[in-house]
């Protein structure tokens, strides 16, 4: 008994120490992300709240893409963490081969429909002309950047997977520093630049992107990891049942992200029928939102990471007791991003102009509920994204992440918001009911284990070409 204490004790000043050191840079590489939309969009409030709806619209569309391009690469995660334990290059090669030439395809599906049918898409979200007539060329030139995005996730993943996590922090500081620069040129008509408005916000996003590849691309090809050698021979192996295997995994994931995604704009269709004014301040929201999530996806980042790499060793009893762990600090995670909200609600409305408008109203509403969301979504997103994910539990986490919002959240929203039209703070809460919702499903699976899958085994035993 003294023996396993001592190694209980042992183990978990290992796992503390894993935690923080891929937490800390996970958390600042959000941050500088997340800081970047927000001077995005406090740049563009300066032009007022028909830029503002013009960028959200866009915005919007592009969030269905991410959600592919995020469930394509944790997908792909889930595969690359476990190889990187069993040491299996080969197979961790192929798979990120497999990962790119699926998501850079798609991209090229996006970056298409945006530039061809800009009118229709965003149509989907808001009518009013000023704001149409201002999103066109923004959407039209940010969708080439969706095929950058495409490699730039890939190999930002790839250091994440193997847990190099500075890399993609890097990426963050740098990205949002360059895109700072471009916008300020841009938007208005600085260092001998026009001065272009909404659509020199998509010129600067574009010409960040640009910078970001090629310094990600130049790393890895120049630094000294083993991933790089003889990554070119690995392209060569890819065949039709390695993708057939692949898509088994990423596909549900996929489709599950897209499902919140199409969910989450059909929320937005709703927000836009009460006019500009309330479409602008839930784009703002929305940036809120995603700085109250930063503390709940680094934590569930951290989380795929370390499960999976201990899954590639397969010692499965330490597996359980770490998700056990992430499990009991999900409760952290939610108190950080609740403190996050209660300080951000008052100087958002100085930092965007809007204390004593309706926006600024719809604004500090919904922050309060959100606030509240908060708690239970980390309780559920480490679960979801860290654990089952991790775990390969595709097809359960699909019916609490999906399920939930299509049979819960949306219900809910069409009935409050366009039946009985009551304000949109009321609409919003329809989130906590989504939370509450899947908190006995996401506990009781835990509980259960049923949540890992030997994913790997199917992808090895393909036959190279």
């Amino acid at each position: 008994m003294l023996s396993e204490s001592v190694d209980l004790k042992a183990e978990k000043k290992e796992f503390n120490r894993k935690f923080l050191s891929i937490i800390m840079p996970l958390l600042v590489s959000s941050i500088f992300s997340q800081c970047l939309t927000f001077i995005d969009q406090w740049m563009v409030s300066t032009l007022g709240s028909t830029a503002i709806a013009a960028v959200g619209v866009s915005t919007n569309f592009f969030s269905v893409y991410f959600t592919f391009l995020y469930g394509c690469n944790t997908g792909a995660g889930i595969y690359l963490t476990r190889y990187w334990g069993q040491k299996n290059i080969k197979d961790f090669q192929r798979i990120i081969w497999t990962a790119v030439t699926v998501t850079f395809t798609v991209g090229l599906v996006m970056c298409l429909a945006a530039m061809i049918f800009p009118d229709i898409i965003i149509r989907l979200f808001n009518r009013d002309p000023l704001v149409i007539e201002k999103a066109k060329p923004y959407m039209r030139i940010v969708a080439v950047s969706y095929l950058l995005d495409a490699i730039c996730y890939a190999v930002s993943f790839c250091f994440r997977n193997i847990g190099n996590v500075k890399i993609p922090m890097i990426q963050g500081i740098g990205s949002m520093m360059f895109n700072m620069l471009f916008n300020y040129m841009f938007i208005f008509g600085k260092l001998g630049s026009p001065k272009l408005g909404v659509t020199g916000a998509a010129l600067g996003t574009l010409a960040a992107r640009i910078v970001e590849l090629i310094g990600l691309l130049l790393y890895f090809f120049l630094s000294d990891n083993p991933i790089r050698k003889n990554l070119f021979k690995a392209l060569k192996t890819l065949n039709v049942g390695l993708y057939k295997e692949y898509l088994k995994t990423s596909l549900p994931l996929c489709a599950n992200d897209m499902l919140w995604s199409l969910g989450l704009s059909f929320y937005y269709m709703v927000y836009g029928t009460r006019g500009t004014e309330v479409y602008a301040g839930m784009s703002i929201l929305n940036t809120m939102e995603m700085f109250a999530k930063l503390a709940i996806m680094g934590f569930a980042g951290a989380c795929t990471i370390m499960l999976g790499i201990e899954m590639g060793s397969a010692d499965m009893p330490k597996v359980y007791r770490y998700a056990d762990r992430f499990n009991r600090v999900s409760i952290i995670a939610g108190l950080l991003s609740c403190s996050i909200i209660v300080a951000l609600m008052l100087p958002v409305q100085h930092i965007y102009g809007i204390k004593g408008t309706l926006e600024g109203e719809c604004v500090r509403n919904c922050m309060c509920v959100l606030a509240i969301y908060c708690i239970p979504n980390a309780v559920n997103c480490i679960k979801v994204e860290g654990i089952f994910r991790s775990g390969g539990d595709v097809k359960y986490l699909t019916l609490m992440d999906a399920g939930s919002i299509w049979m819960i959240g949306m219900p809910l929203t069409l009935i409050l918001g366009l039946i009985f039209k009551v304000d949109i703070w009321y609409v919003y809460a329809a989130h906590i009911a989504i939370e509450l919702f899947k908190l006995p499903l996401g506990q009781r699976r835990l509980r259960s284990r049923k949540w890992y899958h030997n994913v790997t085994e199917a992808v090895s035993s393909v036959e190279n070409n």
